[in-house]
């Protein structure tokens, strides 16, 4: 879930299998031909491409400038999903203006729909990944859902599980003690934070334990996500130095997570 346009026709492409596969003369004459902006044989990875049962077509392409997606797609950690937009019919050329639900050509309504993927709105849950998570937890599997420096539609899953993202941020996580501000006073003030969330009284409002149950539940969860997470090294070398819009330092978060993952406790 990246920001920005990415031309996926050039990311994932037929390849010409020794002259067997038809598919990438067509994909480089759409493209422009020899002077359009189609990719090359000498400018594609060759992949395995036989489970899209494709006759004449066993090996596809990927864009030489992309190794890593070769790699961790040979590893068996990734997988491609092709020809993927939103639909809720077949439409044509000169129908699609007037038949189509949603603007096909918008990026901010079709990454909105990416995050959905319901069409008919159907599912239980607005997204997509939150609704797979709601699966996964149906038959026995621990999950959770942890979105980057924002909140993102895609991971929640159904109201009726309880269960809500956590945000945290990609500069890193601390403890609320940490603060600078905190200084000299940190633990004079936990002992008032945790008097005034401590247990409901007489006077005690419905809205007010809730928050309070949800300050402490955050607050736990923090502290124990620190301690897992701090001095946790990176196999990658994540260059943040050009940072563009915060990718770098976002996906080194989703690393470390990735690595403490049995700490977290969670499967998924």
């Amino acid at each position: 879930n990246l920001f920005g346009g990415l031309d996926s026709f050039n990311v994932l492409v037929p390849h010409d299998n020794g002259g067997s596969c038809s598919l990438y003369n067509d994909y480089f004459e759409a493209r422009g031909g020899v002077k359009g902006i189609g990719l090359t044989m000498d400018e594609i990875l060759p992949i395995d491409g036989s489970t899209a049962g494709i006759s004449g077509c066993n090996t596809f392409g990927l864009n030489n400038m992309l190794t890593a997606f070769k790699d961790i797609y040979e590893e068996g950690k990734g997988l491609f999903l092709a020809n993927l937009g939103h639909l809720h019919k077949p439409v044509k050329k000169d129908n699609w203006m007037t038949e189509t639900r949603t603007d096909l050509f918008s990026h901010h309504t079709m990454k909105k729909e990416s995050h959905e993927v319901d069409a008919f709105k159907e599912g239980e849950g607005p997204g997509v990944m939150g609704r797979m998570l709601d699966v996964l937890e149906r038959n026995g599997e621990a999950v959770s859902a942890i979105a980057v420096n924002t909140r993102a539609a895609m991971i929640d899953g159904s109201p009726k599980t309880g269960r809500l993202a956590d945000i945290i941020s990609a500069d890193g996580l601390h403890k609320i003690y940490d603060k600078n501000w905190l200084s000299g006073q940190s633990q004079e003030l936990r002992g008032l934070l945790e008097s005034l969330h401590s247990e409901t009284d007489d006077i005690s409002g419905i809205f007010g334990n809730k928050w309070s149950q949800s300050f402490v539940d955050t607050w736990n969860k923090t502290d124990g996500l620190v301690e897992s997470i701090r001095g946790v090294k990176t196999i990658t070398d994540f260059d943040t130095r050009l940072d563009t819009a915060g990718i770098s330092s976002s996906l080194k978060q989703v690393a470390r997570l990735i690595q403490i993952r049995n700490e977290r406790g969670v499967g998924i």
